[in-house]
């Protein structure tokens, strides 16, 4: 058991540090805002602390103590709340700048209106 629990500790811990490097590489190709990648290495870095100290966190007796499928059941309910968190932390984020989006459309629209009223001023002239 404890074999079986390190190797999947193992593979977790490369899993994270794969999707760390990853999301380094999208921050230095300037595929992802800054904003956002910290926000990420953060949690990142969370989960990799954890998952390298599972055996000492108080939650371990607890988890110890359950069924296969209810440990799943947790695993997969709490993935799915972090998910959840991060994903509406973007929308939050792409709403303010869709708001942002709309209003510079519409100042660029009144500001062709001017020109377009100052020019043909200038035309009548």
């Amino acid at each position: 058991m404890i074999d079986f629990f390190s190797d999947v500790q193992n593979l977790g811990l490369s899993m994270l540090t794969a999707l760390f490097a990853f999301t380094l590489w999208l921050l230095r190709t300037n595929r992802l805002d800054a904003h956002i990648t910290v926000r990420w290495l953060f949690v990142e870095l969370i989960a990799i602390a954890l998952l390298a100290m599972w055996k000492w966190l108080p939650v371990f007796g607890y988890t110890s103590g359950l069924a296969d499928r209810e440990l799943i059941l947790i695993l997969v309910i709490g993935a799915f709340v972090f998910a959840a968190i991060l994903i509406l932390d973007i929308l939050v984020l792409l709403s303010k700048q869709a708001r942002q989006i709309k209003t510079l459309a519409q100042e660029l629209a009144l500001l062709r209106q001017r020109t377009d009223v100052v020019e043909d001023y200038r035309m009548s002239k």
